[in-house]
């Protein structure tokens, strides 16, 4: 598991993260389309939380030094079956 990466908005919609694993840097691009977080039924919650929940749900599943340099939640939706509940559950309403 890497030291706890940091989150930095770079302009709308599209963020970076920045984190070490095993005291090299690492850095992805995310990008949070409003659209596609509406059709997730994904609403109401701050993009930063969900790029926050996105990352330590890929984290579970590889290294944030093999993470691509770019990050689409549109295409995690796609590759995970599970991704969309995850977020639903993570940042629904019953969390807030």
């Amino acid at each position: 598991m890497p030291d706890r990466y940091e989150v930095e908005e770079l302009r709308d919609h599209y963020y970076i993260i920045r984190g070490r694993e095993d005291g090299d840097l690492a850095e992805t691009r995310v990008f949070v389309d409003p659209a596609v977080l509406a059709d997730l039924r994904i609403e109401g919650v701050s993009a930063p939380d969900v790029v926050t929940t996105t990352i330590d749900y890929l984290l579970e599943r590889q290294r944030i030094d093999d993470l691509p340099t770019q990050v689409d939640i549109e295409d995690v939706a796609a590759a995970y079956d599970d991704f969309a509940e995850h977020l639903r559950t993570r940042l629904g309403p019953a969390q807030g």
